[in-house]
C-alpha cells in the first residue's frame, strides 16, 4: 500500500493488491475520518495501525462513497467508528453488496471474516456536512458512475475525495451515462485545490479543468461510437436487458436520439414502452389502473405548489419520492403536534429543486403517493392490511425517525395467528416475492412488523407500495 500526504492532515493510501484504488483519511484531534477502505482486509489494517500508531486517534467515522466491493469491504474492520453514505449506498449494500461479498468469498480466502457492514448515518438531498476537530467535510449526491455515488469535500483545505466519479478512464458500470455528465459538468473545477480520484492518482490543481473536459469529451465520443458501430455494423436488433440498468438506461438514449429509428434497429425481448412503463411510476399507475388493479393513489408533481396540493388531496401520511425513475430520496410526512403540511414538504425544497434538475426523465418529477400508518398493537407491532398486488412484489419500507431498530416482518391470513412468511434478518427494508410463498394477487393479507429495539420510540410508519417489474 502506497501512502501520500496531499495537504494538512489529509491522507490518500492507494492499494498495490487491487486496481490501484485509493481510501483517504483526515486526521484531527478529535479523530480520524476515512473516506472509503481497500479491497483487501491486510491493507485496510495498515491504513487503521498507520491512524492509531502514527496520530494516536481513533477512526470516528468511515464514509462510503458507493457500494461497490472495492471500496467498502473494509468497512466492516474499523469496528467503533460510524459509517456514513447516501441512503441508496446502503439500500444497495444490503442487496447486490451481500450477493457479491459471497461471491467474493469464494474465490479468495482473505475475504472469509469480511461482513457488510451497513451504514447507520444516510443522506439523500442536498448536502450533508460532518464536522469533527475543526474540520468540515461536505457530502452530496453525484450519480453516473453508480447511482448511489457521492463526493466528499474537505472544505477547508478545498480538497475533493470524488471517488469513481473521477478515475484515469470514465466508467458507469450500473449507473448513468447521462447522470455521469451532468455531475461533471456540475464540479465547480476552479474551487479545488486538488482531486483525488478512485483509482489512479491525485489530480492537482492545474490539471482539474482539463481532466473533467476530457472525461466529458470521452463520454460524448463513447456515445457518438455506439451510434457508429451500429451504423457500421447494421445489427437487426438490441437486447436491452443485458448489462443490467446501464443496458436499460443505454437503451432508452439511444431510442431518444433517435439513433435506433434511423438505423431500423429493433429492441428484441422488452419494448421500449415496456422499460418506460416499468420505471416511470405515473405511466405503471396509470396501466394498472386500466387494468383494474387496486394501487396506492399518487401524484407527480413538477413544483413545491404541487407537491403541497398533491399532499393535501390525498391526506397525510404521503410518501414524496424525489426523482421517476430511481428515488433520489423518499421521505414519510404525517401531521403531528409540531408539524403541518407545508412546513413539511417546504424543507424539501431544496431537494425537489435539485431533483427537477437531475431527473432523467422528462425534465424533472416528483412523486406525491398515499402512505399507510399501520395499527399499533401492544405497543411493539405494527400491522396492515393489504391486497396482493397483481405481480406478486412488494416494496415494505418500515420507519421511524431514526430508523435505527431492529425488526421481524410477518404475514398472516386474515382470521390466522400462524404467518404464511416471516423473516427476521432484514433491517429496515425488503423486497418480498409473493408469488414464491403462494400468495394470489387480489388475496387479503395482514402484514405486521414488530421487535423494535427497547430505545425505539414506538412511533412508527409502515409505507408498502407496488414494485414494477423490470
Amino acid at each position: 500500500m502506497l501512502r501520500e500526504l496531499v495537504s494538512n492532515n489529509v491522507f490518500v493510501f492507494t492499494s498495490e493488491l487491487y486496481a490501484q484504488v485509493t481510501a483517504g483519511a483526515v486526521i484531527t484531534p478529535s479523530g480520524a475520518i476515512l473516506i472509503d477502505t481497500l479491497a483487501f482486509p491486510a491493507e485496510t489494517h495498515q491504513i487503521i495501525r498507520y491512524i492509531r500508531d502514527r496520530h494516536g486517534v481513533p477512526v470516528r467515522y468511515v464514509v462510503n462513497t458507493h457500494y461497490h466491493a472495492d471500496h467498502t469491504f473494509g468497512t466492516c474492520l474499523v469496528t467503533d467508528a460510524r459509517v456514513v453514505s447516501h441512503r441508496l449506498c446502503r439500500e444497495l449494500l444490503d442487496t447486490a453488496g451481500r450477493d457479491g461479498l459471497e461471491n467474493a468469498k469464494r474465490s479468495a480466502p482473505e475475504m472469509g471474516a469480511i461482513q457488510i457492514r451497513l451504514p447507520d448515518v444516510v443522506f439523500g438531498e442536498g448536502r450533508m456536512c460532518l464536522h469533527l476537530g475543526g474540520v468540515t467535510l461536505e457530502m452530496w449526491h453525484a450519480p453516473g458512475h453508480s447511482l448511489d455515488s457521492i463526493v466528499c469535500l474537505v472544505r477547508e483545505e478545498r480538497i475533493l475525495f470524488a471517488a469513481d466519479t473521477m478515475m484515469p478512464l470514465p466508467f458507469f458500470a450500473d449507473g448513468s451515462w447521462e447522470q455521469y455528465v451532468t455531475t461533471l459538468q456540475s464540479l465547480p473545477a476552479d474551487q479545488f485545490e486538488s482531486i483525488v480520484q478512485g483509482h489512479g492518482e491525485v489530480i492537482l490543481r492545474g490539471e482539474i479543468e482539463d481532466r473533467i473536459a476530457e472525461d466529458l469529451h470521452y463520454l460524448h465520443a463513447l456515445r457518438k461510437q455506439v451510434e457508429r458501430i451500429i451504423a457500421r455494423e447494421r445489427p437487426e436488433g438490441l437486447l436491452p436487458t443485458l448489462g443490467g440498468q446501464t443496458g436499460l438506461n443505454l437503451a432508452v438514449e439511444l431510442a431518444k436520439a433517435g439513433i435506433l429509428e434511423k438505423y431500423n434497429v429493433r429492441l428484441l425481448g422488452t419494448p421500449l414502452e415496456a422499460i418506460r412503463r416499468a420505471e416511470d411510476r405515473e405511466l405503471f399507475r396509470d396501466m394498472l389502473a386500466k387494468l383494474g388493479e387496486p394501487v396506492l393513489e399518487s401524484e407527480i408533481c413538477v413544483t413545491l405548489d404541487e407537491c403541497v396540493a398533491a399532499a393535501e388531496k390525498i391526506g397525510l401520511p404521503v410518501v414524496v419520492r424525489l426523482g421517476r425513475l430511481e428515488p433520489v430520496e423518499e421521505r414519510i410526512l404525517r401531521q403531528g403536534e409540531d408539524i403541518i403540511l407545508e412546513a413539511a414538504v417546504a424543507h424539501l425544497e431544496d431537494s425537489i429543486a435539485a431533483a427537477l434538475e437531475e431527473s432523467t426523465v422528462d425534465g424533472g418529477a416528483i412523486a406525491v403517493g398515499e402512505s399507510v400508518t399501520g395499527e399499533l398493537v401492544e405497543g411493539r407491532r405494527v400491522r396492515y392490511t393489504f391486497t396482493a398486488p397483481s405481480d406478486g412484489q412488494l416494496d415494505i419500507l418500515v420507519t421511524d425517525e431514526t430508523g435505527q431498530f431492529d425488526t421481524v416482518l410477518r404475514i398472516y391470513l386474515p382470521g390466522s395467528e400462524t404467518p404464511i412468511f416471516e423473516n427476521d434478518d432484514f433491517g429496515t427494508s425488503l423486497n418480498s416475492g409473493l408469488t414464491e410463498i403462494g400468495v394470489r394477487s387480489g388475496l387479503t393479507l395482514i402484514i405486521e412488523v414488530g421487535g423494535f429495539s427497547d430505545t425505539s420510540s414506538g412511533d412508527f410508519t409502515l409505507v408498502i407500495q407496488e414494485t414494477p417489474e423490470e
